[in-house]
This record gives C-alpha cells, sequence and structure tokens, in this order.
C-alpha cells in the first residue's frame, strides 16, 4: 500500500511538472524571440518573484539575504546582456535555455531509472552521478542538434560546450540545495505545481547565464561562432 501511495504520488508530481512546463514555457520562448523590451519585462518579473522567495526562504537572515541578492542580480543581469544583440543574442539565449532544460529532464530521467551512487547525498540526497552524467549526455544532444540545423563546423565542440554548460548548472543547484538545509526548507515557495517556487527552476539557469555571460564577456561573444 505505500508503495502504490508513493508512486501514485511520484505520477501525480511528474504530470504537474509537464503541466507546469508546457503553460509556462510558450510565454518564455516568446520573450526570446521578440527580445526587447519583452524579456527585459520577463526576467524583471522573475527577479522580483526570486528575491521574495529567496527572502523568505533565508528567514530574513540579512548576510544571507544581501548575498543572494548579488547572486540573483547577476544572473538575471547575465541573461539580459546575453540576449542583448538581436541575432547572436537570440540564438544563444535559446541555446543557453533549451540545455539547461534538457539537463533537468535528462537529470531526473536517468536519475530516476538508473539510480546509484549519490552525487553529494549531503546537500541533494536525491541526486545521483547517473542523473547528472545523463543531463550532460542530453545538454550535449541539444547542442548537437542546434549546431546541426544552424549549420555548425563543429558538432564535437558544440557537445562538449553544452555538456559544460549543463554540469555547471548543477552547481546552481546544489547551491540552493545548500541554502535549504541551511534554513532547514523544502521549497524556495510553491508558486509553480510540481516545482515548488520559482527559484527551484531557474537555480541552474542562473548559474549557467552567469558562466556563460563570462566566457561571451572574456571571449568577445565567441560561442556563437562555434556553432
Amino acid at each position: 500500500m505505500a508503495q502504490q501511495r508513493t508512486e501514485f504520488q511520484s505520477g501525480s508530481v511528474l504530470i504537474a511538472r509537464i503541466l507546469s512546463a508546457v503553460t509556462l514555457a510558450p510565454p518564455v520562448m516568446l520573450a526570446i524571440y521578440f527580445g526587447s523590451p519583452y524579456f527585459e519585462l520577463l526576467v524583471g518579473i522573475a527577479w522580483i518573484i526570486l528575491v521574495m522567495e529567496w527572502r523568505q526562504m533565508t528567514k530574513r537572515d540579512n548576510r544571507w539575504f544581501f548575498s543572494g541578492l548579488l547572486y540573483l542580480g547577476l544572473g538575471c543581469f547575465s541573461l539580459i546582456w546575453l540576449r542583448e544583440d538581436n541575432d547572436i543574442g537570440k540564438k544563444i539565449t535559446f541555446w543557453l535555455f533549451f540545455c539547461i532544460w534538457a539537463m533537468d529532464c535528462g537529470a531526473y530521467f536517468f536519475g530516476k531509472t538508473i539510480g546509484g551512487p549519490k552525487l553529494v547525498p549531503r546537500l541533494s540526497p536525491k541526486k545521483t552521478w547517473a542523473g547528472l552524467l545523463g543531463g550532460m549526455v542530453s545538454a550535449a544532444s541539444v547542442g548537437v542538434l542546434i549546431s546541426y540545423l544552424s549549420d555548425g563546423q563543429n558538432l564535437i565542440l558544440s557537445a562538449a560546450v553544452s555538456a559544460l554548460v549543463g554540469g555547471i548548472s548543477q552547481s546552481g543547484d546544489l547551491l540552493e540545495s545548500f541554502v535549504k538545509r541551511r534554513f532547514d526548507v523544502k521549497d524556495s515557495s510553491k508558486l509553480i505545481p510540481g516545482h515548488g517556487g520559482l527559484m527551484d527552476r531557474v537555480d541552474g539557469l542562473l548559474a549557467a547565464a552567469i558562466f556563460v555571460a563570462t566566457v561571451e564577456y572574456l571571449f568577445g561573444k565567441g560561442i556563437p561562432k562555434w556553432f
């Protein structure tokens, strides 16, 4: 009976996650496609929600709150900066979002299917090495597909960069897991059915955006050339 209840709850959560993704994805895709001012508006609204969730999650601890404020601001600014260029920005932002979504879906699927050794059991007991590697393979696959459709010349490099970005996104996920454990919180909020709060959904995206923006700044927006 307990096992059936657990399976039913897992199925319900999965359905809720799918419905939430189907509902939220179209406006995000449209905002990325049309760019300014819609994308800035979307990121701005997201930042406000994230700040509220972070404030609630850190239980008004000023040191943690202001550190998070800086991190969230940097992540959101990175997204806006990456999308700034009308042509390259659109391409790299779509690539970034699809890579992170592929990473999340792949990690969830392979982690549930294969299981195995835990990644960082003290921070996130459910995350496994199989999930991490499966997610990175999924992100690499998306990178290769995007590169192929864009007549890219270096599919191997595209796969490697996409896998790396997917792996980097896990650092954002683990950071939030650390904060949750520090303050004994399960979810950042209950805003999104099946996911928890917005922070639970974009924690990896923020870390990846900061990384990609840093690389782009240092190398003169060179990532799109690799595709």
